[in-house]
């Protein structure tokens, strides 16, 4: 009988063993801690497999390793957990050191009035 490891902290998907027989109880098997008998889907691209305990198996974004920027602050930031990405971060890069967030897209400030517009823009958002 197979059983799958997943990691103690992430629960992330890791391999799977063969489990040993049980000597007291013959026909049944030992499951290690942090394994289980429920076999896994393959993961999608960009996703890893955690165990999610009596829900089973889910799929969860993997950005480990790629570099994000900071909305507020521009500044680059490893990606080292899983999961979405948080809300500060984007993989967009502001084209100019004047750049601004604008709850989407990196903006610019060109045209006059520019700040007043974005200010009743964020003001009608948070109404």
């Amino acid at each position: 009988m197979l059983v799958y490891n997943y990691h103690p902290v992430s629960r992330e998907f890791l391999d799977a063993e063969e489990a040993f027989v049980n000597p007291l109880e013959p026909g049944k098997f030992l499951i290690p801690m942090n394994s289980t008998p429920v076999p896994p889907p393959s993961p999608s691209p960009g996703y890893v497999t955690i165990f999610m305990g009596r829900d089973g198996w889910a799929q969860m974004e993997d950005y480990r390793g790629k570099i994000a920027v900071h909305i507020e602050t521009k500044l680059p930031v490893e990606i080292v957990g899983i999961g979405p990405l948080p809300d500060e971060l984007t993989f967009e890069s502001p084209a100019t050191a004047r750049d601004i967030w604008d709850g989407s897209q990196w903006v610019t400030p060109k045209q006059k009035g520019f700040w007043r517009s974005l200010i009743r823009r964020f003001s009608r958002n948070n109404e």
